[in-house]
């Protein structure tokens, strides 16, 4: 629980601490504009990284309300959601799960042995092939001298693509696809089996699949 509220008190209390503090000076301005970074995690949920995904949510559905509860004040919220952004978190991810796998009972890794591996596998191969960070620096200050922002702005091809098809695909579809781009089979009866393999970009390939799914 600790490494949850953790998650929570870095991705969203604080958000809304800043918030509480800032608000009624942009209020009584007029014209305020107020910018979250959120994640394409606060939209879509990928295995192992749930505590993240849950804080990011949070922080997305906050900034709807306060959207619809201020913008008749003349503060206009915007929602920033990057896709793979070339940063030190991806060594966090790797570190984390590491910490993971070595504290796991026997039970835990029977189960979970070839998510952690195909997870950090996928964050060694992210951590070099993402957008730098002033392409994010650039989307955000576009959206704060914008004449009429937008409620989010999406960063990198992969959280374009991911948005749109978790908003196109079912719910079961895209669980399959999650999984087939991370290598892993179902365990349900069959005990254990290989996994083929992870992805180095998993929008992109998730989009390549889920193009030939719609062509079958």
């Amino acid at each position: 629980m600790d490494e949850w509220r953790r998650h929570f008190d870095v991705n969203f209390f604080g958000h809304v601490a800043v918030v509480r503090a800032l608000l009624p000076a942009l209020i009584a301005g007029g014209d305020g504009r107020l910018v979250n970074v959120s994640s394409i995690g606060g939209r879509v949920a990928f295995p192992t990284l749930g505590a993240y995904a849950a804080a990011k949510f949070a922080l997305e559905g906050f900034s709807d309300a306060l959207r619809r509860e201020v913008g008749r004040l003349g503060v206009r919220v915007i929602v920033i959601e990057p896709g793979n952004i070339a940063t030190p978190i991806w060594n966090k991810t790797m570190a984390t799960v590491d910490e993971m796998a070595a504290t796991m009972t026997p039970d835990q890794q029977a189960r979970y042995d070839d998510l952690v591996a195909a997870v950090r596998d996928q964050a060694e191969e992210r951590r070099s092939s993402g957008i730098q960070p002033p392409g994010v620096a650039r989307v955000i200050s576009d959206a704060i001298e914008a004449r009429k922002p937008r409620a989010r702005y999406r960063v990198g091809r992969d959280a374009k693509l991911l948005a749109v098809m978790s908003g196109l695909l079912g719910d079961s579809m895209f669980d399959r696809i999650v999984a087939r781009n991370l290598g892993l089979t179902s365990r349900q009866g069959t005990g254990r089996e290989s996994a083929a393999g992870t992805t180095a970009n998993t929008g992109t390939r998730i989009g390549q699949d889920a193009a030939r799914g719609s062509r079958s």
